[in-house]
C-alpha cells in the first residue's frame, strides 16, 4: 500500500469509532476526535517525520561529498557545486514524499510541508557550506604552520 491508501484506509476506520448522534450512543470512543482531524494529524505526522529523514538523507550525502572535498578532487569540482547537487537531489525526494499526500485532500497541509521542507534544508545547507569553510581554513592554517616550521628549521 502506498502512503495515500493508508490514509484513506485510517480514515474509513476512524469513522466506526465516532460518536453516534442518531442513537446517541456515548461510548469511551467519543472522546476520540473527528476522523477528518484524525486523517489531518496522520498527514502531518507523515510530513513530519518526512522532515526528520530529510535531514539524515541530507547528513549522508554530504558525508558522501566530504572526503571528496578534502581531497584533490576540490581543486576540479567546487564543493559549492557537489552541495548544489546534494540539496537538490535531497529537495528532489522530499518534494516528491511530500507531494504523495495531496491525494489525501489536504493541500493547505502539503503546501505549507513543502515550504517548511525548503527553509530547513536551506538552513542545513548553509550550515554544511559553513563546515567545509572552515575546514579548508583549518588546512590552509596548518600548511602556514608546517611552511614556518620548515624555514625555521
Amino acid at each position: 500500500m502506498t502512503c495515500p491508501e493508508v490514509l484513506r484506509y485510517i480514515k474509513k476506520r476512524c469513522r466506526l469509532f465516532q460518536y453516534d448522534y442518531k442513537t446517541n450512543d456515548r461510548s469511551h470512543y467519543a472522546t476520540l476526535p473527528s476522523a477528518e482531524r484524525l486523517h489531518k494529524g496522520i498527514v502531518m505526522a507523515m510530513c513530519d517525520e518526512g522532515l526528520r529523514s530529510l535531514k539524515k538523507d541530507y547528513e549522508l550525502d554530504f558525508e558522501a561529498v566530504k572526503p571528496k572535498v578534502d581531497n584533490v578532487v576540490r581543486v576540479m569540482v567546487p564543493f559549492e557545486d557537489e552541495l548544489e547537487k546534494v540539496k537538490n537531489r535531497v529537495l528532489r525526494k522530499m518534494l516528491k514524499y511530500i507531494d504523495s499526500f495531496k491525494i489525501a485532500g489536504y493541500a493547505e497541509v502539503v503546501e505549507y510541508y513543502k515550504d517548511k521542507a525548503f527553509k530547513y534544508l536551506q538552513v542545513l545547507h548553509a550550515e554544511s557550506e559553513a563546515v567545509l569553510i572552515q575546514a579548508e581554513n583549518e588546512e590552509v592554517q596548518s600548511e602556514k604552520k608546517r611552511a614556518n616550521e620548515e624555514i625555521k628549521n
